[in-house]
């Protein structure tokens, strides 16, 4: 009597455990019965199980060829898959592919795409589509696809150079963000010609290889790479008019041998004002930025560049029911006086004749313990200075540290009122350098602490 394989295959969860049946067959009978049916992963590990004391590895290898399964459902069901296939044939690396398998099925998915702008010239500009958990190496090599400009060429930044190994979610470059690319060496261009750049010290540098077509933020480029100083505290001033990033120079009839006079912008970061009053009295304090903006300040202004506080001999105020140390303003603005910018190319004897500290990274701790406390900062005050700003410079190889009194009073115009005895300000820039600069030491002025005063 012959066997009707084929409705054999279609029931074959009656014969996965009938042990006489399964011995009786022999191994092309049982290929033809699975190539009817379709195994649960339950029902394929019971089947093969039984199989394999009747049968050989190299049949059971023929065998489980011709095996079809459900699609899993969970990772169980693959695992049971898995842990019979090791079990009946002992080879392992089946059951190692099963578990890169589940593991790759752990890796989080990869971010949704966004849509990054990127402006190649004045005029032009390409949408790349990326993940932001990618770098800016990796958008910059979309762009070698796409423009066939080398990485090593290329420079990405908006108003500030990105290191390329950051992933464009750390630099918060979201959909839609817009970047410049600029590059690393100066471009041929026809018509070419040289430009001056004129600092507020008086300090005067050239850049050639420009012509009308060359953008400001190319210029500012140039000049980052030249004189280290940063794309985005760059402001550069030609005929009255501050120039644009995206501009051009012919836009603003820059011709050869003009001379664009550039301003650094700082940032700075946290000033904040202490009041001591002799009692406790309620104050109104105002500050102005001259030719900047504020762009934090906290607790936030009652109005105008305004806080009405009430203030106590500790220093202590109150400020709509809340207690605070002190007053936080931050602002991003263009210094009227002189830090000579950190250049390390001055001359020598310039320097010489120029009031200011040059210490190690690792030093500034003890110099600003040591300093602060020669101007009679309180050990709340030093303390709030050290350890806002020592984690930002200890690994700087040298800085530059210049402090500033009056010439800061002008940038910043205050008013307290009632009005202090004696008001001390203090305003600091600090300056990286790659080699050590000779500064002439400054006499630094002692803060009065008598009577009401502010810090």
């Amino acid at each position: 009597m012959s066997l009707n394989l084929e409705d054999i295959g279609q029931n074959i969860e009656r014969y996965i455990n009938d042990d006489k049946f399964l011995s009786s067959l022999k191994a092309n009978q049982i290929c033809k019965i699975l190539d009817n049916s379709r195994l649960t992963s339950s029902q394929y590990s019971t089947l093969f199980f039984n199989l394999s004391k009747y049968f050989g590895k190299v049949d059971m290898l023929i065998i489980l060829s011709h095996a079809h399964t459900d699609t899993f459902q969970t990772r169980n069901d693959a695992r049971l898959v898995s842990d019979t296939i090791s079990s009946v044939l002992g080879i392992n690396t089946l059951n190692n592919l099963f578990s890169f398998y589940e593991t790759s099925q752990k890796t989080e998915p990869e971010e949704k795409k966004i849509a990054v702008i990127v402006q190649t010239s004045a005029v032009d500009k390409k949408v790349f589509q990326i993940s932001p958990d990618k770098t800016i190496l990796d958008l910059k090599n979309l762009i070698y696809q796409e423009l066939s400009i080398r990485p090593e060429d290329e420079e990405l930044c908006d108003d500030q150079y990105f290191d390329e190994n950051e992933k464009l979610k750390t630099l918060s470059i979201r959909d839609g963000s817009s970047l410049y690319l600029v590059f690393n060496t100066a471009r041929p261009y026809s018509n070419e010609f040289k430009i001056n750049i004129k600092t507020l010290t008086g300090k005067c540098f050239t850049i050639d290889k420009v012509n009308k077509d060359t953008r400001v933020i190319d210029v500012k480029n140039r000049i980052r790479i030249k004189e280290g100083m940063c794309i985005g505290q760059q402001r550069l001033i030609f005929a009255g008019n501050q120039l644009q990033n995206n501009d051009t120079l012919g836009y603003y009839k820059i011709q050869k041998d003009a001379t664009l006079h550039l301003v650094l912008r700082l940032a700075g970061a946290k000033p904040v004002i202490y009041l001591y009053p002799e009692e406790e009295t309620d104050v109104t304090v105002n500050i102005k930025a001259k030719d900047g903006e504020f762009s934090f300040v906290y607790p936030s202004f009652d109005h105008d560049s305004t806080w009405h506080v009430h203030a106590f001999p500790n220093g202590d105020l109150v400020h709509h029911g809340h207690h605070h140390p002190c007053l936080f303003w931050e602002s991003l603005f263009y210094p009227s006086f002189d830090n000579n910018n950190g250049n390390n190319n001055d001359n020598e004897n310039d320097n010489e004749n120029r009031e200011g500290f040059v210490i190690e990274g690792r030093q500034v701790v003890s110099f600003f313990e040591d300093t602060l406390r020669h101007i009679n900062l309180s050990d709340r005050e030093i303390f709030d200075f050290i350890t806002f700003w020592c984690p930002k410079l200890i690994d700087m190889k040298y800085i530059k540290i210049t402090f500033h009194f009056d010439d800061y009073c002008s940038q910043f115009p205050l008013s307290i009122s009632p009005s202090p005895r004696h008001v001390n300000r203090i305003f600091f820039c600090a300056t990286p350098l790659s080699t050590h600069i000779s500064l002439r030491r400054p006499n630094l002025p002692i803060i009065f602490i008598t009577s009401f005063f502010y810090v």
